[in-house]
């Protein structure tokens, strides 16, 4: 421990008082930042305890070389720093990502790695598992002092996302920092020298010595920028995100394809939860395809006789789908085979007849000796000038000529009023004696 930090030890202890928000930077070592902060926190003989933390879930697994480049660490009692190489690449591991990234399951996350001298470059990572994301990270090879880990972030700005902290979830942040080492890897060193290089090899041939670019195998860049060395930070769209963390670089209102791909909206006009490019019914929010009735149309069945109501003349009779002669809910059967419906047959079982008429159905009401009334209401129906058959029976006047009180039928002497048979003299004398 340094002068320093021991004085700033020595009065706190002294003190042992309680602080509300605890924020110290101590500058050690040519300015190397060291942060710890807390809220609530209570200094005295027994050190220092948290109640809260202000920084994120995340925190820093691993840190391991790609490309045959010196790592060592992390070391440090509050903040731990990983010594990495200048101009070289890693890998790094981020566990317990859960505060962000929809609970650790994006198939993504945007990582910073901060760094006031180089610049801040931002990295996407990828999910290994449920809050566990690796990415690869370039130390530019003119970086010094430490580069703090901020991850979640948007769009590459510094002020969004949340900082990572130590590999064993303590409340201190985790930094890079550059380094130069021995042989073999040994002996790190922390490199402090952020410009005194003045000349060197340019291994890029851009007019930059390695020594003072960021990019030191990049003709085109002198510094990582937002996409890294070797990569554009082209914006190609304009619509200030870089092609390199673009998903839809042509396409100036999407950052990433969505459901419908880059260059068409993902808008859902009805609301319905399925945007208008996948949607047959884009403003109707109860179908997304037309279906029978097409859209803005409900294809019920009702009646649930296999014909949408749409379709269906009678929506609510399952026996049919038109109204026919009857009409809906009853139905048309004609069971005398006459050609009229039941429905509409007074006599549905009489196929000569569709209403009872005056003699009822199943019963003719036929006129045969053209008399005006009908057989069926006649005693005589082939007899016109009778009805019944009275006392002559049908076919037989039951005139009485003689008005004797006996019809002719029945009268022997039919033209004499005093005598019905002939008697002794005949008709017409009388058989007094």
């Amino acid at each position: 421990m340094n002068r320093s930090t021991r004085s700033w030890s020595a009065i706190l202890r002294a003190c042992s008082v309680t602080v509300a928000t605890l924020s110290v930077a101590l500058f050690v070592a040519g300015s190397e930042r060291l942060h710890a902060q807390a809220s609530s926190v209570t200094l005295g003989s027994t050190g220092v305890t948290s109640a809260a933390c202000s920084l994120g879930l995340g925190r820093v697994a691993s840190v391991v070389p790609v490309n045959g480049g010196c790592v060592s660490g992390p070391t440090g009692n509050g903040v731990q720093s990983y010594d990495v190489e200048q101009g070289k690449t890693y890998t790094m591991t981020l566990q317990s990502v859960t505060d962000c990234a929809n609970g650790g399951t994006d198939t993504t996350i945007e990582v910073m790695v901060k760094n006031s001298q180089t610049g801040n470059v931002c990295y996407t990572a990828t999910k290994v598992s449920t809050g566990t994301y690796t990415f690869n990270f370039t130390m530019p090879a003119n970086a010094c002092f430490t580069s703090p880990i901020q991850y979640c972030t948007v769009g590459c700005n510094a002020s969004t996302g949340f900082k990572a902290r130590r590999g064993d979830g303590q409340c201190f942040q985790t930094h890079l920092r550059a380094s130069n080492f021995g042989p073999g890897c040994s002996n790190a060193q922390r490199d402090e020298d952020c410009g005194n290089c003045t000349s060197g090899p340019d291994s890029d041939g851009d007019g930059t010595a390695d020594c003072l670019d960021g990019c030191p195998e990049d003709p085109n860049k002198t510094r990582p920028g937002i996409c890294g060395c070797g990569v554009s930070d082209a914006d190609t769209d304009g619509d200030g995100v870089a092609d390199c963390l673009d998903g839809c670089p042509n396409d100036p209102s999407k950052t990433s394809p969505g459901a419908c791909g880059c260059g068409v909206s993902d808008v859902d006009t009805d609301g319905d939860g399925v945007p208008d490019c996948l949607d047959g019914c884009p403003t109707d929010p109860n179908k997304t395809n037309p279906g029978v009735c097409g859209c803005g149309v409900s294809d019920v069945d009702t009646d649930g006789d296999g014909v949408a109501d749409c379709n269906d003349g009678c929506p609510n009779d399952p026996s049919g789908t038109t109204p026919g002669a009857c009409g809906c809910g009853v139905s048309s059967v004609d069971t005398d085979g006459d050609g009229v419906p039941d429905c509409l047959d007074g006599c549905p079982t009489d196929p000569n007849k569709t209403s009872p008429g005056i003699c009822g159905c199943g019963v003719p009401d036929v006129d045969t000796d053209g008399d005006g009334v009908a057989d069926c209401l006649v005693g005589c129906p082939t007899d016109p000038n009778k009805t019944s058959p009275g006392i002559c029976g049908c076919g037989v006047s039951d005139v009485d000529t003689d008005g004797d009180g006996v019809a002719d039928c029945l009268d022997g002497c039919p033209t004499d009023p005093n005598k019905t048979s002939p008697g002794i003299c005949g008709c017409g004398v009388s058989d007094v004696d």
